[in-house]
């Protein structure tokens, strides 16, 4: 199982477009166990040093989308877990589909944010 520095904690890697983010002022938090990153830093380096138990990433984002991460995912040969968050989707179960046309080892899931 990965570990944060021998912390004992799961890895979990969040792709957003950080780029965008900072540019607004912000910045990731620093929160032991978790790791921020663009798509554009989505490499096999990354993912051999963060060893991470799970990637997620927002369903669309400005610049990519989960389809995106899950080829990009694919080509590194990650067979990991990869969660997408959403709003709630009338359909959710097409674009699992889809993500396992694209990369049919990779364990995805959509996790749905259904605040009403």
């Amino acid at each position: 199982r990965a570990c944060d520095k021998d912390s004992g904690l799961p890895v979990m890697l969040i792709l957003g477009d950080l780029d965008r983010w900072r540019a607004r002022g912000h910045t990731p938090p620093k929160i032991t166990g978790f790791h921020f990153a663009g798509i554009a830093e989505l490499n096999a380096a990354l993912l051999a040093r963060l060893r991470p138990d799970v990637i997620l990433s927002g369903l669309v984002q400005e610049t990519f989308d989960v389809l995106d991460v899950a080829a990009n995912l694919r080509a590194l040969n990650f067979p990991g877990r990869y969660r997408a968050v959403s709003d709630a989707l009338p359909n959710p179960g097409l674009i699992v589909l889809e993500v396992r046309k694209i990369a049919p080892k990779l364990d995805f899931a959509i996790l749905s944010l259904d605040l009403g």
